[in-house]
Formats: C-alpha cells, sequence, structure tokens
C-alpha cells in the first residue's frame, strides 16, 4: 500500500516481544488487533513501554469481553445453536475457537486498565462494535438480509457502547519517571 499511494516507509517484521528498537525511540506507536495475539502480552507492553519515548502516545485496539460478545454469540450462537458447548464445555474454550489467531485474550475495561496501570496513564477508553456482532449467526443470505434491515447509524448507536462492543480502543501514555 505504500508503493501504491506513492508513500515513503519501510515494513519491519520482529517478535513485539523483543523489538530491536532503541529505548525512547518513538513518539506515537498504533497496534490495532495484535497484542492480544500475544502470549504474554504484559511483555509486549514493556517493550511498547521500552521503545516510547517519555509523553509518548499509544493507541491499541484488544478484543473486549462484553457481556453480548459472551453470552449471545459465544454461548448461543456457537455454543448452543452450533452445538459446541456439549462438545467443548467451555465457554472460554468457545470463544477462543471462534475468533481469529490461535491464542486471543478479551479483555474488560477494568481488566485492561489494570494491564496497563504500572506502565501507562490511561487517557481514554472507547467501546466500538459492528452491526453484525447483532445478528448471531453465521455469516450468509440470511444474516445479510437482517443486517440491511439495520441502519448503519443504528448499528453504531447500538454496538459502540461497553455491553456490545467488541473491540475495546485505549489512547494512553507512557509514564513519566520521577
Amino acid at each position: 500500500r505504500l508503493d501504491l499511494l506513492g508513500y515513503p516507509g519501510k515494513i519491519i517484521c520482529m517478535d513485539a516481544e523483543k523489538m530491536e528498537f532503541d529505548d525512547n525511540t518513538f513518539d506515537f506507536i498504533w497496534s490495532w488487533g495484535v497484542i492480544h495475539h500475544s502470549s504474554n502480552t504484559q511483555k509486549v507492553l514493556k517493550e511498547i513501554h521500552r521503545v516510547l519515548r517519555p509523553g509518548g502516545t499509544v493507541i491499541t485496539m484488544v478484543y473486549h469481553r462484553s457481556p453480548w460478545n459472551t453470552y449471545i454469540r459465544g454461548l448461543l450462537y456457537y455454543g448452543i445453536l452450533r452445538g459446541r458447548l456439549l462438545k467443548d464445555k467451555s465457554l472460554t474454550k468457545i470463544i477462543q475457537e471462534s475468533t481469529d489467531g490461535a491464542l486471543a485474550r478479551y479483555y474488560t475495561i477494568p481488566e485492561w486498565e489494570e494491564t496497563l496501570s504500572t506502565l501507562f496513564n490511561i487517557e481514554k477508553n472507547i467501546v466500538y462494535g459492528h452491526k453484525q456482532q447483532l445478528i448471531p449467526l453465521g455469516h450468509g443470505k440470511t444474516k445479510g438480509f437482517f443486517m440491511s434491515l439495520i441502519p448503519n447509524s443504528v448499528g453504531r448507536l447500538i454496538t459502540n457502547r461497553p455491553f456490545f462492543g467488541f473491540h475495546l480502543v485505549t489512547i494512553f501514555k507512557k509514564k513519566l519517571t520521577e
């Protein structure tokens, strides 16, 4: 995309738990849907803290553990309607296996704030969702039909709330050391 849009840039692939950057390198770090897939999220956060300049800003998106996604989509749809509850006997396992990636952590707002609190000052939490979450069916014509009945603005109004939302976006800054 950088080449297609004519932007300069360099793409580097490395382990987020052991980044190869010097301390205090970046003013801003953006992580959308990445660090909750790490085997050690706290280690990634320590690395972010290390490479972020004092007062630098971070924006992350991690999966939000909402009642709607846990109990309606997870338990009702995947567990009962798709028959996985009898097979797996674990709601955590059902939700994990219905998510992208081999490992995915979900956080409530208080859990995520506690995870960040020793290294960062939290400025803002925002919960986002999308209207397809409202229809606990697999992708297909039936789900598409029901989604077409919900205006996008109504879908956002409903799902961009902690009870429904799937994405927890947090803006935070590196704590300044005394």
